[in-house]
């Protein structure tokens, strides 16, 4: 029998890309974007990603996957951070990345 391969397995950009605009997608379907069916579209290109893989690389990726999407989600975070905390932009912007983070973490 001949073996298949998925299109995914020989490009790696395309994958990885796919998962950026799912993540995207996931972040804006909560309400300042409100793009609620955007929840059920964004989870189809990581499900298509992680068929087959080893279940470490299914942590990476979903990993990497949640923390884009919370990222996009909690974006409002540093504009409360920079104006109400009177933080710096780039400390804000770490103190978004480390909450996305975690976040994405307890989602993988």
């Amino acid at each position: 029998m001949a073996k298949t391969v998925h299109l995914l397995a020989r490009r790696a950009w395309l994958c990885w890309l796919l998962l950026a605009a799912g993540a995207v997608t996931l972040g804006c379907a909560f309400p300042r974007y409100d793009w609620s069916v955007g929840v059920w579209v964004a989870l189809i290109p990581l499900i298509q990603t992680v068929d087959g893989m080893r279940l470490p690389r299914v942590f990476w990726v979903s990993l990497a996957f949640f923390t884009i999407g919370f990222a996009v989600s909690f974006s409002w975070v540093t504009h409360s951070m920079i104006v109400y905390g009177g933080m710096s932009g780039w400390m804000a912007g770490v103190a978004l990345a480390v909450m996305s983070g975690v976040c994405g973490l307890f989602s993988s």
